[in-house]
């Protein structure tokens, strides 16, 4: 690219980014309509309408919590000690039955235990969750990456506190407050990071928003615009979920046009509920089966082979859409 070619294409870049500015702020007014008007017109109506049905389904999240429980204990065991899946059933089930008529001390000790079964079963899954999102947290930001010394971090942390300063312009539109707000708490998180390459992106996309156009140099103008970008994409997809919701337009429309949605979601959830614990009562009837094919167990005795019973999958709580949006106006 030539330099004669650098001012068209700051240009095009800048609108681009005013055009994303616009889309933005539209987006925020929905999702602003929809959590002060249609949540808790949604909430006060639901609570009054379903309550044997919302007593079933907890009902049965508290059954599915308990098995759930139960399982990923089972698993724990058997991986802390290199146990079969049924052997460590049979230890959780002696542990069940002892707990049942054991003395204080007893039942302290086995507190302990099973915080620590719990304690592995969260690490396992916190380690799991980060494979799953490394590679995105590694994304490219295609933004430059150039290093700044400390002094430019600190002027430029100081002059974006000026821009965006909450007590800063007290009589600002509505929206040009909204996204200041924002900006200022994304401020004092790159702050607190020392996060030189977003401090330089919240100058870039400031400038946009303050149409300080012709200060903004033909990179400024890429950051800005990659940076509304990303933030139009993760605006656009929170207000996609917020319409996929039952309460989306609430505020405005008639209860009887949603209630027997929000009936059948809640039977699907109940069924979905249902499922799991099938599912988990049946592991744990076939774990049953292999123990009592087994000879009993005699403790921890050293590693043991995995076998073909054992299954390595913990089984946690299966995300139910519905039960989450529904839970959520809970």
């Amino acid at each position: 690219m030539t330099s004669h070619d650098s001012p068209r294409v700051r240009r095009d870049l800048l609108v681009e980014a005013q055009r994303l500015t616009l889309d933005i702020d539209r987006t925020e007014d929905e999702l602003e309509r929809f959590r002060d008007l249609d949540v808790p017109a949604f909430r006060a109506w639901f609570a009054g309408h379903f309550a044997a049905e919302r007593a079933v389904v907890r009902r049965l999240e508290d059954e599915l919590a308990a098995l759930t429980e139960r399982h990923n204990g089972i698993v724990a065991l058997a991986q802390m000690h290199e146990l079969s899946l049924e052997h460590a059933y049979r230890l959780i089930e002696s542990e069940t039955r002892t707990y049942a008529r054991a003395n204080a001390a007893t039942r302290a000790r086995i507190d302990e235990e099973r915080a620590r079964r719990r304690a592995h079963t969260a690490a396992e899954l916190d380690h799991e969750f980060h494979a799953r999102t490394r590679a995105a947290a590694n994304v490219d930001s295609h933004v430059s990456g150039e290093a700044l010394d400390l002094e430019a971090v600190k002027t430029m942390y100081r002059r974006l506190a000026r821009r965006l300063h909450p007590d800063a312009g007290p009589d600002r539109a509505g929206d040009d407050q909204r996204w200041r707000r924002r900006y200022w708490r994304l401020l004092q998180s790159a702050r607190d990071r020392g996060d030189a390459a977003a401090l330089a992106d919240l100058d870039a996309v400031t400038k946009v928003r303050q149409m300080d156009l012709k200060e903004c140099t033909l990179d400024e103008a890429r950051r800005a615009r990659h940076w509304l970008a990303r933030e139009n994409d993760e605006l656009s997809t929170e207000r996609d979920r917020a319409a996929a919701t039952v309460a989306w337009g609430f505020g405005t429309a008639a209860a009887d046009t949603v209630e027997g949605r929000v009936r059948a979601e809640l039977h699907h959830d109940a069924e979905a509920l249902r499922a799991d614990i099938r599912a988990l009562r049946e592991e744990h009837e076939y774990l049953s089966l292999l123990g009592r094919a087994a000879p009993d167990p005699a403790g921890f005795a050293g590693p043991r082979t995995a076998g073909e019973g054992r299954r390595r999958a913990r089984f946690t709580r299966r995300p139910v859409t519905t039960v989450q949006q529904l839970s959520f106006f809970d």
